[in-house]
């Protein structure tokens, strides 16, 4: 997997946003407007129950709409985000099933929305089929009742093999009033044109980051190679299967430099080690080898700006997730095998 702004072009969009067609606080209108300000590209109104309409120039608005059905084993519904489906025909439908069947053959996407806040289990998420994402992130359950994360379901589903993808979203409904439920959580597109057909097919392919703050410059991705550029990363974790992976952050890195013999003793108790570190300018680069697996980063002051891992064993699954100095985080999408 490539992400490559030489090869399509980065847009933010937020894919789950409500208004004063149901108990959103802003106007559509006004909605749209709230994020076109912010720098967003693409715009999602996902009111609840129903699909709302608007024609603006710019951003893109994508239709979209919020439906509850059905109960989980915990008694509480699956809230689903239908995305790009304009038949009216799904409102009526009361079978998950049915709604995420429906919305995949009109060529839309449907996101399970914040199963944390939801109570749903992975039990619940194994038992629906075919949808494309589960909210990892959403500003919204996070603020209110500290129940915006997902993350753990996603890692479950992935050990077990459905090979979803993760979406940060808002959810928002306040936008000014606090606590602030919008811009907190957004996805970077991998676009090749502005079109509404391009957003699903990028959301549908995992064409894609999610974040709450840092940006991610670059990413390439392979079965036996990780690079990824950054902006604002404080640590990076490498994610597999079953506690599989490894972590670096600035610290460590200004740890190796300045005390390289201390770090040479630590990291040989994990096997045959080669270790380089050095000031270049104002960057400091790092050249790890630990068997066989090779760990190269590039960082500026506090800051990793580049990291390339190649050898390392990994099941299954493989993610890369980015910290920045304030908590907040990137996900990119896995590799699967």
């Amino acid at each position: 997997m490539r992400l490559s702004r030489d090869k399509c072009a980065f847009v933010r969009a937020v894919l789950h946003a409500h208004s004063t067609e149901s108990d959103g606080l802003l106007e559509p209108q006004r909605v749209v407007e709230y994020y076109a300000s912010r720098g967003y590209g693409v715009v999602a109104l996902t009111d609840h129950e129903r699909i709302t309409r608007i024609r603006v120039k710019e951003p893109l608005v994508i239709p979209g709409a919020e439906l509850a059905r059905d109960r989980g084993l915990l008694g509480e519904p699956y809230h689903l985000v239908i995305l790009g489906v304009e038949d009216e025909a799904v409102l009526r439908m009361k079978d998950p099933q049915e709604v995420v069947d429906f919305a995949r053959s009109s060529s839309g996407v449907v996101v399970v929305a914040h199963p944390h806040w939801s109570g749903l289990t992975v039990s619940d998420l194994l038992s629906l089929k075919g949808y494309s994402a589960i909210e990892i992130f959403n500003t919204g359950c996070e603020v209110e009742v500290s129940k915006g994360y997902a993350v753990a379901h996603w890692d479950a589903l992935l050990s077990k093999g459905v090979r979803v993808w993760g979406v940060a979203v808002d959810d928002a409904h306040r936008y000014t009033i606090p606590p602030i439920d919008a811009d907190g959580g957004w996805v970077v597109l991998c676009l090749r044109e502005l079109s509404t057909d391009e957003v699903l097919r990028a959301l549908k392919e995992g064409r894609f980051y999610s974040s709450t703050g840092p940006d991610v410059i670059e990413a390439d991705l392979s079965d036996s190679s990780f690079e990824v550029a950054l902006r604002g990363a404080r640590r990076i974790y490498l994610i597999s299967r079953n506690g599989k992976g490894f972590s670096v952050d600035s610290d460590v890195v200004e740890w190796i430099y300045r005390d390289r013999n201390r770090a040479l003793a630590m990291l040989s108790r994990y096997g045959d080690v080669e270790l380089e570190a050095e000031h270049e300018g104002t960057f400091t680069k790092l050249y790890v080898r630990i068997s066989g697996v090779r760990v190269e980063l590039r960082s500026r002051g506090r800051w990793i700006e580049w990291v390339r891992v190649m050898g390392l064993d990994w099941d299954s699954y493989a993610r890369i997730e980015v910290v920045d100095e304030l908590g907040r985080r990137a996900w990119l999408n896995p590799l699967f095998r």
